[in-house]
């Protein structure tokens, strides 16, 4: 007999769901809980629906994972119409019920799903009935944006199981134009200071050069001393990242045994020299032409974890984990190999996931990150495709036991992507994510009338950990996931970096780039893309989260909504122009009749006068 839904902890791979005698078993199942989650979606009871629509996804899973492996982008092969009726109306029914609590991101991406699976199924498989709740990915909801800027200032918390407030303040940095603006840094935050290494412009500069910021103080960037490595070892310093320790060691793993090291104490380089312990899955050093970028890592105690990534060999990504133990200098594989092969048993390859550690340091995450199949069909390696594959997964690596779990996404998530900001905020306890890109979910833009097969995201996500130091690893509650509501926010990005201050528990978000065509800009150049260096804080209603003095009100008429502005007097959201006195640009107008209507609330509010 099977009761759903599964107990809250636990791993997503369950053998009573994987052992169903028969698959029409399952598919009865299925249709169950899609009755369940249409109940309590017509009841508006969405915490509820969506604790059954990830039940839905698991049984799901479960059935793609009980048969012959296979990498995530491959498509399950059921030849029931019965069964994809069912899957699509579950991905219709997550559509409908994300959008109703104002998650834009997960509802445009479960419809695409559902469209994508129906347009490849083949005639004998469409049924009726799937045609007839089938969705056309239609402009309507493919033209929103996450969030959406015309909304975004009006939202209210009306779910708090799934939602809660925030507000994002834009900080300003004296001396701020010493660092160029740049994306693929290798950033670090450690003892109230943020470390930035390296990085590129899109034409083609590469920088060597390493920077540091109090971030209590403010008082302009300082210089410290460049990467010791010459052009002709490493010709560029983009796509790694800084890994610091707890007494002041900030690791910098490029894929050579050779680890560059920076002391942010004495605030000098050295190199580590490390060897690698071989096994029957990886012989020899696993890194081809001693290089690796976009991968994940982590110091917890006295080793540091490297995952994922991509690399010559494998330019779609990998699914390799490593362990350097520090004091003995020496690696050894703990899962994954160089060239990935499918498994249900973990991760699959991937790079530029986003990852953190537990409070209790038994535990590392992983969770997201894109196969880069475009790239591997450009450069004629295996698993070549014309579109990349975004995962919507998150694992965990249980660092005693030595084993991998699929963790259940729970609440109100996130919807899949790469080049996410995340930082687990130690003192709220809390994982923290923003923006990011989506390589397949589209986007509709009406100035040229067509749509483009990408997503550039600024939404905000808060996890709370749910700890259980009594249990092991495996029987901890899940996340809970809520979506963060700002009135306004910084624009559409991926590549950025979020960290957390550990003296003060502020949270901090740097940087990042965006694509011209998906984010209008005025400051156009050789390239479709612009980066940034601009630095914000997130402050949470939440107890220890900086809420205090947050004006709703006042940020609703001036904040920044991403790429666009709010018009103080009407409203409405666009690319308006500036207020030009003394208030030195606060608010923003849409055209004169607005300015003549807005002018005397906006003098004596904001003390404005004629510059």
């Amino acid at each position: 007999m099977i009761s759903a839904p599964l107990p809250s902890s636990g791993d997503v791979r369950w053998d009573v769901y994987g052992g169903i005698g028969h698959r029409w078993h399952a598919i009865d199942l299925m249709g169950c809980i899609n009755g369940v989650i249409e109940c309590s979606r017509q009841l508006k009871e969405y915490d509820t629906a969506l604790l059954w629509l990830a039940e839905a996804d698991i049984l799901d899973k479960n059935l793609e994972i009980s048969g012959q492996s296979v990498f995530e982008w491959m498509p399950m092969k059921i030849s029931s119409p019965d069964y994809y009726f069912e899957r699509i109306s579950t991905l219709c029914l997550a559509s409908d019920i994300f959008l109703a609590v104002g998650n834009t991101g997960c509802a445009v991406h479960r419809r695409w799903v559902a469209d994508e699976m129906f347009t490849i199924l083949p005639e004998g498989l469409k049924t009726s009935e799937t045609k007839r709740l089938t969705p056309v990915l239609g402009r309507d909801i493919v033209a929103l944006r996450h969030p959406d800027p015309h909304t975004a200032p009006s939202l209210i918390v009306n779910f708090p199981a799934l939602q809660m407030r925030g507000s994002w303040k834009k900080l300003h940095i004296h001396k701020s134009s010493v660092l160029s603006s740049r994306m693929g840094s290798a950033i670090c935050a450690y003892d109230g200071h943020l470390y930035v290494l390296g990085g590129e412009k899109f034409n083609e500069v590469w920088f060597r050069d390493f920077w540091m910021l109090d971030l209590e103080k403010l008082d302009g960037w300082r210089r410290l001393p460049d990467f010791p490595l010459p052009k002709e070892i490493m010709r560029d310093l983009v796509g790694y990242k800084l890994a610091p320790t707890p007494d002041g060691r900030a690791f910098l793993f490029t894929g050579m045994p050779a680890i560059p090291v920076f002391d942010m104490k004495r605030r000098k380089w050295d190199f580590m020299p490390t060897t690698f312990t071989p096994d029957e899955h990886a012989p020899d050093w696993p890194y081809p032409q001693l290089r690796l970028i976009n991968y994940a890592a982590h110091v917890v105690g006295e080793r540091l974890y490297v995952f994922g990534g991509n690399h010559r060999d494998s330019i779609v990504g990998t699914d390799l984990l490593m362990e350097l133990h520090i004091p003995p200098r020496r690696w050894r594989r703990l899962s994954g190999s160089e060239v990935p092969h499918p498994s249900s048993s973990g991760p699959g390859p991937r790079m530029q996931c986003h990852s953190w550690v537990g409070k209790d340091m038994q535990r590392l995450f992983f969770m997201f990150g894109q196969a880069d199949r475009q790239a591997a069909m450009i450069h004629k390696q295996a698993h070549g495709a014309f579109y990349s594959y975004g995962y919507g997964d998150l694992w965990s690596w249980d660092i005693k036991g030595g084993k991998w779990f699929r963790q259940r996404l729970h609440g109100n998530v996130p919807s899949p992507r790469a080049e996410v900001a995340c930082t687990y905020n130690e003192v709220l306890d809390k994982v923290i994510f923003f923006g990011g890109y989506s390589p397949t979910v589209p986007t509709w833009f009406e100035p040229i009338q067509d749509t483009v097969t990408y997503t550039y995201y600024a939404d905000t996500f808060i996890g709370s950990m749910n700890p259980t130091a009594s249990s092991p690893p495996s029987k901890r509650p899940p996340i809970s996931w809520k979506q963060v509501l700002t009135r306004g926010f910084p624009t559409y990005r991926a590549d950025s970096t979020l960290v957390t201050d550990s003296k003060t528990g502020k949270t901090f978000l740097f940087g990042g780039y965006k694509n011209t065509t998906y984010v209008p800009s005025k400051n156009t150049g050789p390239s479709d893309s612009r980066s940034f260096m601009d630095l914000w804080q997130l402050r949470l209603d939440l107890p220890g989260g900086f809420f205090e003095g947050v004006d709703l009100e006042e940020e609703a008429r001036t904040g920044k909504v991403g790429p666009w502005q709010r018009c103080f007097a009407c409203g409405s959201t666009g690319p308006w122009k500036r207020c030009g006195g003394s208030c030195n640009g606060r608010v923003f107008f849409c055209d004169s009749e607005c300015l003549k209507q807005g002018w005397k609330e906006h003098k004596e509010k904001h003390k404005c006068g004629k510059a």
